[in-house]
């Protein structure tokens, strides 16, 4: 739940920089507000506990922005929105 807190309070503060007008500080948080989301929705639906437990306890990382997305794209339909990233998810994490 954590990382998906994590995304709800980054698009808040992206929707404040939009409405003040700082067009490119809100653009940088979007790659957090992405990896935030990837991560909570992996963990919600594609990890198992054993990792989530060791994620907890901060004894290891979770896996690349692209094994994370890749298990989501098996797993659910996001339609053609998730499909613009594919390309891109070596730039992340």
């Amino acid at each position: 739940m954590a990382y998906l807190n994590l995304a709800l309070e980054h698009r808040e503060a992206l929707l404040l920089l939009v409405q003040a007008v700082a067009y490119a500080s809100a653009t940088a948080l979007q790659r957090s507000l992405l990896e935030a989301a990837i991560s909570g929705f992996w963990i919600d639906s594609c990890a198992t506990d054993e990792p989530v437990d060791q994620i907890l306890r901060i004894k290891r990382s979770p896996p690349p922005f692209n094994t994370m997305a890749q298990n989501l794209r098996k797993s659910h339909d996001f339609g053609e929105w998730f499909e613009v990233f594919n390309d891109h998810y070596k730039i992340f994490n």
